[in-house]
């Protein structure tokens, strides 16, 4: 059984009551009794007391106004007081003072597109450049002609498109030659989330052609073939590989594919090319050679005519009518034999279908290369702000 008990405190004072007790004595808190095992306090308020006098009262009320007036008129004559009592800064019951704060100057804030640092190695001058804002134009960097950007994004343009995918903090570095107004890139890189491309410039000895290639040797710019150069084949009337052959009897290697076709159906390029030769060629009868590189050739045979004005030296893209269909030569029937050949050899044309081609550094060239990227891909390093064990290098995703 527990005892129950009333306890009586002061009530919650006026602000009179306050400044009295202030001046006069010193603040009394209620305290409650201590928890004693089988008793249950309860509490209640107490009634309302009124001061020990109006004089007292009267007295305090005019020493607290004469206390608080000088912060008051402070207020008041200070140059943000309009504001203070102006609706558009008040919420509700809360006061909002607004603060006097430095103007800043949108200059100040402001960030280049690029950080840039360039320098000079011997007869070489480099650069590297680090991207800070999404609206970085490479045309915008000092000192950077625009032949030069143009050079650069076009390197890269097989493996990605810089303009589209470059990203704020993205990195890239030049090692380039200058002759009067020409500018020849002799290695570029460009780091991109975290993968790194690269580009080195090599000369081949035996073809003499100028080409980019990854530092392990895979040229940047794919070739892309047709494998079918020619619309509503009715079948593949001799595939590539070791055959018969229906005329001569003799078991050899057919260099390409046999398409059979309606008499005078158009043949188109199986890629941007140079008309190399036009005329007839043994059991070939009537045929169209095209260079889509100095290593790549392509081959249209049977034909029954050329295109028009077609000569040799002529620039075609690809997907453009260059002859029709015929049986010219030693053949059957009317058909297109597509011929395809890298550094003198035959492939099979059917590989282009599901990839493009990639030309590789020929075996008799490979030390050479590797021996003058390790030259290049040293000096990238030294310019690349990025520690190698951070990046991966984008060609082996490929």
């Amino acid at each position: 059984m527990s005892l129950s008990m009333n306890y009586v405190f002061e009530p919650r004072l006026t602000l009179s009551e306050v400044l009295a007790k202030f001046f006069y004595k010193r603040f009394h808190y209620v305290k409650l009794p201590p928890k004693f095992k089988g008793y249950d306090f309860s509490i209640e308020s107490g009634l309302s007391r009124k001061p020990d006098s109006k004089l007292k009262f009267r007295l305090v009320l005019i020493i607290s106004l004469f206390i608080a007036l000088p912060f008051i008129w402070g207020i008041k004559s200070s140059s943000d007081a309009s504001m203070i009592m102006n609706p558009k800064f008040m919420k509700q019951n809360t006061l909002i003072i607004p603060l006097n704060l430095p103007q800043v100057n949108p200059s100040n804030v402001s960030q280049k597109p690029f950080d840039c640092k360039t320098g000079q190695q011997a007869a070489t001058f480099t650069v590297h450049c680090q991207i800070k804002s999404p609206l970085a134009k490479l045309t915008d960097i000092e000192d950077f002609s625009k032949p030069l950007v143009a050079q650069f994004l076009k390197i890269f343009k097989p493996t990605i498109d810089i303009e589209r995918e470059k990203q704020i903090d993205d990195q890239f570095s030049l090692i380039y030659k200058q002759k009067g107004k020409t500018s020849e890139i002799l290695a570029a890189e460009y780091s991109n989330n975290g993968k790194i491309y690269r580009a080195i410039r090599y000369t081949d000895k035996k073809t003499k052609t100028t080409d980019y290639y990854t530092p392990a040797g895979e040229r940047l710019q794919k070739i892309s073939l047709l494998s079918i150069p020619v619309k509503n084949i009715t079948r593949i009337s001799s595939p590539f590989g070791m055959r018969k052959h229906p005329i001569l009897k003799i078991y050899k290697l057919h260099t390409g594919i046999d398409y059979a076709a309606a008499w005078g159906t158009p043949v188109f390029a199986g890629g941007d090319a140079t008309v190399k030769f036009i005329g007839r060629k043994h059991g070939y009868g009537k045929v169209i050679s095209l260079e889509h590189h100095q290593r790549v050739i392509s081959l249209y045979a049977h034909l029954s005519k050329f295109a028009k004005n077609l000569q040799v030296g002529n620039e075609v893209k690809q997907g453009e009518i260059i002859g029709y269909i015929g049986q010219s030569g030693r053949a059957t029937g009317p058909h297109l034999h597509y011929e395809i050949r890298v550094d003198d050899k035959p492939i099979n044309p059917e590989q282009f279908a599901k990839s493009p081609l990639t030309l590789t550094i020929t075996k008799k060239h490979q030390a050479d290369f590797l021996k003058h990227s390790h030259v290049l891909t040293a000096k990238l390093d030294n310019l690349n702000y990025l520690s190698p064990t951070t990046i991966q290098l984008a060609q082996n995703n490929h």
